[in-house]
């Protein structure tokens, strides 16, 4: 039987790459098995990289690998794990921006803020991160860039940068002519975002998703997440102060829709706006939802969600006190075809995102859907990222949001599913997500109760 260093070098290359979709170890011990393929290996290595850095120190690995000859040269996607501490001094990425300046290869860049202390399973701090982060720090690492880069995914978390200034959409804003595949999901989008596209001067962009993620603590009004910064707009409060005015995610899917349809993104086939939002306690029959604009299609997905409950994602450490658990919500969802669904955030976005999702290599780096490919794909979301959920009477008390639990007895007493996902015409769907009774019933509130409930006529 022949060994497999018998093949030539160019189907190893291939058969190794394939390693890196795995994990980080196999490749490592590939290069320390012989000679010849630690020589053919070692590219691969340097190919696709990944750090999770917290406090910059020059002895950190992220440093010492900055510092090297090899990363500007091979590196071709680049991925940051981080916080971005507001109190680290601007020369503390020095050597990381000017990494990234130089690499002369870098195709891909991806930076994803973390918001808590997490632990891995042998109980070691790995990441760290106050809330809010310093934007002005993002604004650097997006300012390092190189002129090569053609695609750009950059994940704040839904944290709120520091005074929300100084605002990302310009800094992004410049490197949009030059990109091919974009994924953002930053606190603060205007149509700034766009500024630099005309029919004159067309975009290269074959894919976009933007998430409206400001929302995540539950806290700040769902549409406080788009702006309203082009001109001299600012609304004087009754306290006497200023602000930059608010935009509707429909007005900002307007704007998106007109660049489209004006030539000035002539080769994207995909751009998704994702949207949540929450239903209200006094509409009878509402409930929150997460949408889909697919400004391309000119269509809107939406799926009706609530709070389902929690999960343990891990651990914070505050002093010298025991590790605490850290939990995530879970969602569920109902889809098109009446299916029950759930997830955790990261689930959830991962199953909006479908078709055109980034995918998370064995070593943690992020990689966009191959250029080319992205063209051509079809939008449609991902139910392999969700759990399919099995409704039982009995699991109601566990349930965190009392909507879901009413939703199902009102279901029960009706004998059909009085919600599911939508598809409509059009981006600028921002009307509540509403459930249909069938003729002859009607909602009634319980006497003393806040639940909604159902009745014949």
């Amino acid at each position: 039987m022949a060994s497999i260093l018998s093949l030539p070098d160019e189907l190893l290359l291939g058969i190794l790459a394939n390693l890196q979709f795995t994990s980080s170890g196999s490749l490592y011990n590939v290069l320390f098995s012989c000679t010849r393929l630690h020589h053919i290996a070692k590219p691969l290595l340097y190919q696709h990289v990944c750090f999770s850095e917290t406090y910059f120190d020059p002895d950190s690995p992220l440093f010492k690998f900055s510092s090297q000859s090899l990363p500007m040269l091979l590196t071709n996607s680049f991925r940051l794990i981080t916080s971005l501490h507001n109190n680290h001094l601007p020369d503390k990425y020095k050597p990381v921006c000017d990494m990234l300046s130089s690499a002369i290869k870098l195709r891909t860049f991806s930076l994803r803020l973390t918001s808590y202390n997490m632990l891995d399973s042998e109980g070691n701090l790995i990441d760290h991160a106050p809330t809010p982060f310093s934007a002005g720090a993002v604004d650097r690492f997006i300012n390092a860039l190189p002129h090569t880069l053609s695609n750009l995914d950059i994940d704040t978390a839904g944290m709120q940068a520091v005074g929300d200034f100084p605002h990302l959409c310009h800094s992004i804003s410049e490197l949009i002519p030059h990109l091919r595949i974009l994924r953002l999901r930053i606190r603060r989008y205007c149509m700034d975002l766009m500024r630099r596209l005309t029919p004159q001067n067309p975009s290269r962009l074959e894919a976009a998703t933007i998430h409206l993620d400001g929302n995540t603590d539950g806290r700040k009004p769902w549409f406080h997440r788009a702006i309203d910064c082009s001109g001299d707009h600012a609304i004087r409060s009754g306290r006497g102060w200023f602000r930059t005015p608010y935009l509707s995610t429909s007005k900002l899917a307007r704007g998106f829709r007109q660049l489209y349809m004006e030539g000035a993104l002539p080769h994207l086939s995909n751009f998704l706006l994702v949207d949540d939002g929450r239903g209200s306690i006094r509409v009878p029959g509402s409930h929150d939802y997460f949408r889909v604009h697919n400004i391309c299609t000119n269509t809107t997905l939406t799926f009706p969600a609530n709070l389902y409950g929690s999960t343990c994602t891990g651990y914070e450490m505050i002093g010298n006190a025991p590790p605490r658990e850290i939990f995530t919500n879970v969602y569920w969802l109902r889809d098109l075809d009446g299916k029950q669904l759930k997830g955790d955030s990261e689930e959830v976005a991962n199953f909006l995102e479908g078709t055109l999702g980034w995918k998370i290599m064995g070593n943690g780096s992020c990689l966009p859907p191959p250029s080319g490919q992205a063209s051509v794909l079809e939008y449609c979301p991902d139910l392999s990222c969700l759990s399919v959920l099995h409704r039982e009477v009995d699991n109601m008390e566990k349930i965190l949001r009392p909507a879901l639990s009413e939703l199902w007895i009102r279901e029960e007493t009706i004998g059909k599913d009085l919600i599911r996902a939508t598809k409509s015409e059009g981006v600028e769907d921002d009307a509540f997500m509403r459930e249909s009774l069938p003729s002859g019933w009607e909602y009634y509130r319980a006497f003393l109760e806040n639940d909604w409930c159902v009745r014949r006529v």
